[in-house]
């Protein structure tokens, strides 16, 4: 007999995954370029309005 998987787990885990990956695209791993902003981990471009980055 096989272990049935947790699908409930799964979906939170994924969820988390992706929101961390948010998390860190908006606030910590970013790198300017001319007037947008490159995130490492999605390879998305964002525009950026302010100057200042933290």
């Amino acid at each position: 007999m096989t272990p049935a998987h947790n699908k409930r787990f799964k979906r939170d885990s994924q969820r988390v995954a992706f929101l961390l990956c948010v998390v860190f695209c908006d606030y910590g791993v970013m790198r300017k370029v001319s007037s947008s902003v490159v995130c490492p981990l999605s390879r998305r471009y964002i525009e950026v309005h302010e100057n200042i980055y933290y």
